[in-house]
C-alpha cells in the first residue's frame, strides 16, 4: 500500500505514505469491509476502469464496476454480442480475448465460475441486486427481514439472537465474537432503505416493527406523508382500457390518471386509445387502488394524440356519486435541476399501493414543437399519466413515457401544454354543433 501512495497518482513522501498504509491496513493486510475499502479499490482499479470504459464505448456497450464485480450491458441480440468482450456458444460463455487481456495486464484474475450472461427476460442481478427494470433487492431479502423481526417478537431478543448466531455466526466473520442481532437487523433495514428509498411502504412497515422492539437510540426515523401528499394520492386513479385487436381474447392497457378541478381526469392518450390509428378504446374504467371493486366509467372529452394527453370525465356510479379530491395545477415553469415527485401505479396489481418517488428534472427539451422535460428516474409501465408534483404538491407535469435500454426519454409533458388542450375546442372528442 505504501508504494501506491508513493506512485505518480499521489507522489507522497515515504513518511506520509507509511502512515496512510498503516491506517488502511490491519495486521499488514487490507481488511475486507473496512470503510476505506471502496476508496482503495477505486484507486487500485482506476487504470482498469479507464481501459474498460474505452473498450465498452468502442463496442457500443455500457461498463460498470462495483468493488470486484464487473458488468457490461448491451442493447443488441445475443448473436451480435461483441466477441472482444464475450464469446458465446450453445452451452457456454466466456470473456473475450481483449477483455481478458486488459484484466490480466492490470494484475487481476478472472473468476470464471462467476461469469454469466443474463437476458432481459431473465433475472438480471448485479452485486446481489435485481436490475431488470429498476434496482431492487431479492424477495428473499424481504422475507428474511420479516422472519427475523417475527422471531424477536415471538421468542424475545435473547432466543432470537442465539438462534441466529448458531446458524450464521461463522459465516464471513474472522472474529469469535457473536453477532449483535440488533445491529444486523438495523444494518439490513438501512440497506433496504438505501435501495428502495425512505418513502418505500415495505421499508416503513418493517422499520416500524423494528422501532417497536429496539431501544430509542437505534430506531429509524420513519417517513410521514404530509397532508397535501395524502390529498394528491387520494386524487390518483388506476385506469384500465379493453380493446379488441382481432385475436381470440380482448387485450387491455393500464395507466395512471389524476383528477383536477371540475371533476376532470388527466391521463395519457395512449392509455385510452391507439395513437397510431387515433382510435379511442370502447371500454375505459377507472378505480381507486384501495377499492378496485368499485369501478367508474370514463368518458373521453378531449384528446391530443400529438401531445399524448387525454382529458376524461368520470361518470357517476349507481348512487350518483363521484370522488371529488383533486390536484391543483402548478403555475410554475419547470427548470433543469428542480426537485419533483413522481406519482402513479407502475405495474399495478390488486393490493398495490401508490408509488411516490423523489426525483429531479434532468433537462428541458422540445419534441415536434411540444415542450417536455426529462426526469432522472425511470418512468415504468403503468405510470404513464401520473402527475409530477412541485414543492407545493401541485402538478408540474404529466409522465408520458419511459426510457429503454435502446434509447428514449423519461419524458414528461409540461402543464402549459395541458392548458392548451383544455383551452381549445380543437381537441374536443365530440364537438358541439353551431346554433
Amino acid at each position: 500500500m505504501r508504494n501506491l501512495f508513493q506512485s505518480s497518482a499521489f507522489n507522497l513522501n515515504h513518511t506520509v505514505s507509511t502512515i496512510l498504509a498503516q491506517i488502511v491496513c490491519f495486521n499488514n493486510t487490507l481488511p475486507q469491509g473496512a470503510p476505506t475499502s471502496p476508496i482503495i479499490s477505486n484507486i487500485i482499479a482506476w487504470k482498469l476502469d479507464s481501459q474498460l470504459q474505452q473498450l465498452a464505448k468502442a463496442m457500443n456497450s455500457t461498463y460498470t464496476r462495483y468493488a470486484d464485480d464487473i458488468s457490461f450491458s448491451f442493447t443488441c441480440s445475443r448473436r451480435r454480442l461483441p466477441r472482444d468482450i464475450v464469446v458465446t456458444s450453445d452451452d457456454a460463455i466466456s470473456p473475450g480475448h481483449t477483455l481478458t487481456n486488459i484484466i490480466e495486464q492490470n494484475g487481476f484474475n478472472i473468476n470464471y465460475s462467476k461469469v454469466r450472461l443474463c437476458s432481459a427476460n431473465s433475472r438480471m442481478e448485479i452485486t446481489g441486486l435485481n436490475v431488470n427494470e429498476f434496482v431492487n433487492v431479492r424477495r428473499q431479502y424481504i422475507r428474511q427481514l420479516g422472519s427475523m423481526l417475527y422471531a424477536w417478537e415471538k421468542f424475545g431478543y435473547k432466543k432470537a439472537e442465539d438462534e441466529y448466531n448458531s446458524k450464521y455466526n461463522g459465516k464471513h466473520r474472522p472474529s469469535r465474537r457473536s453477532k449483535s442481532y440488533l445491529l444486523v437487523l438495523r444494518g439490513k433495514l438501512a440497506f433496504l432503505r438505501s435501495v428502495r428509498t425512505h418513502r418505500d411502504p415495505i421499508f416503513n412497515k418493517l422499520a416500524s416493527r423494528f422501532n417497536d422492539l429496539a431501544p430509542e437510540t437505534h430506531r429509524f426515523r420513519l417517513f410521514e406523508m404530509s397532508n397535501p401528499e395524502k390529498n394528491a394520492i387520494a386524487a390518483l386513479w388506476v385506469i384500465e382500457s379493453c380493446y379488441d385487436d382481432g385475436g381470440e381474447e380482448p387485450k387491455g392497457t393500464q395507466g395512471t390518471g389524476f383528477q383536477i378541478q371540475n371533476g376532470l381526469i388527466v391521463t395519457c392518450a395512449h392509455v385510452i386509445g391507439e395513437i397510431g390509428s387515433k382510435e379511442i378504446y370502447k371500454e375505459i374504467e377507472a378505480f381507486k387502488h384501495d377499492n378496485l371493486g368499485h369501478k367508474f366509467i370514463l368518458e373521453v372529452e378531449r384528446v391530443c394524440w400529438h401531445r399524448d394527453v387525454a382529458i376524461c370525465r368520470v361518470s357517476p356510479d349507481a348512487n350518483g356519486a363521484v370522488p371529488s379530491t383533486y390536484i391543483d395545477l402548478s403555475s410554475k415553469s419547470p427548470n433543469t435541476g428542480d426537485s419533483t415527485k413522481l406519482l402513479g401505479y407502475p405495474n399495478y396489481s390488486a393490493g398495490s399501493s401508490p408509488y411516490m418517488v423523489d426525483c429531479k428534472i434532468a433537462r428541458m427539451y422540445p419534441a415536434s414543437g411540444v415542450h417536455k422535460f426529462e426526469i432522472d428516474h425511470t418512468i415504468r409501465a403503468g405510470n404513464s399519466g401520473g402527475p409530477l408534483l412541485d414543492n407545493e404538491v401541485k402538478a408540474l407535469g404529466i409522465a408520458l413515457e419511459g426510457a429503454h435500454k435502446d434509447g428514449g426519454h423519461n419524458g414528461c409533458l409540461t402543464i402549459p401544454e395541458l392548458h392548451t388542450v383544455l383551452g381549445s375546442d380543437d381537441y374536443l372528442v365530440h364537438k358541439k354543433s353551431s346554433p
